[in-house]
């Protein structure tokens, strides 16, 4: 992720529990910080800190480094993993198993007094999410299912509509992370493939781009320049290895148009997230 305030780049690494942050304008300017094992998502907050997921909580690290986590939201078979903040600035997150997918996954709207909505609780592995800025709509991944799925938002009563197909890939090919332009074409990593594809607005396949990193993982636009930034994972994965790009995050100039994310929004008075009557497992 590039966060819109300082133009820094951040990315989580999940087997290794820690967050990066990259500054490009300082040299050897790359600063890490443990969050907690299996730690899947962060996104910036605007007076510093993070908000983020590790294994079946929710938390937030705050400007002084104190960290505070929400219940046990997920059993022990399941982790968090992706997440987005939606154009009302609420956490979108999802789940997944850490053994063989049980097709229960979750996808959670975390409100902004706290409540969890839960918009799936079918799917296979929820993955990439996005939100299109300017209508707010709701892009999400089942990788599993080798699908993307869309929801429009409504904006005066902050409801999401039904899921809906928005593209679905063709066996051997898995979506991963996702990104939005704003030239309206979604950017989808395919984890196994060496690429990412882009869709345009109405989903179709439009490019096929190859990239370093064989299991690319996750995507992201420069707003300021709309270079594209790949993260890969490490090797080996499922039986596959090369002798080179693996674990790491590349950059590359692109047609694309980035923009700033929202940032999230939910009052922190005491730095609990979830609200008492949501402390409960999930799933």
């Amino acid at each position: 992720r590039v966060n819109p305030r300082t133009g820094c780049v951040s990315w989580v690494d999940i087997e290794n529990g820690t967050l990066s942050t990259l500054s490009t304008e300082v040299k050897g300017g790359e600063e890490r910080v443990n969050l907690l094992p299996h730690a899947s998502f962060a996104e910036s907050l605007p007076e510093l800190g993070y908000v983020f997921a590790a294994g079946q909580h929710l938390g937030v690290r705050d400007e002084t480094g104190n960290v505070s986590l929400s219940p046990t939201l997920l059993s022990p078979g399941r982790r968090f993993n992706d997440g987005a903040i939606d154009k009302l600035g609420r956490l979108v997150i999802g789940s997944m198993n850490f053994d063989n997918s049980d097709n229960k996954n979750v996808l959670l709207l975390v409100e902004l007094d706290g409540a969890i909505t839960v918009l799936d609780s079918d799917l296979g592995l929820s993955n990439g999410i996005v939100v299109a800025p300017e209508t707010g709509a709701l892009f999400s991944v089942d990788t599993l299912r080798r699908t993307v799925y869309r929801r429009d938002l409504d904006i005066e009563t902050s409801v999401y509509g039904p899921r809906q197909v928005f593209a679905a890939f063709d066996p051997g090919e898995n979506p991963d992370g996702i990104a939005y332009s704003a030239t309206g074409h979604l950017v989808v990593a395919l984890w196994g493939s060496a690429a990412v594809a882009i869709l345009d607005a109405s989903g179709r396949e439009v490019q096929r781009v190859s990239v370093p990193p064989v299991f690319a993982t996750s995507v992201c636009i420069r707003p300021d320049t709309g270079a594209l930034l790949v993260g890969g994972a490490s090797q080996p994965r499922e039986k596959l290895t090369t002798a080179t790009m693996t674990g790491g995050v590349w950059e590359a100039e692109s047609w694309l148009e980035g923009y700033p994310v929202t940032t999230w929004s939910q009052p922190r008075h005491d730095y609990t997230m979830i609200k008492l009557g949501s402390q409960r497992v999930i799933v």
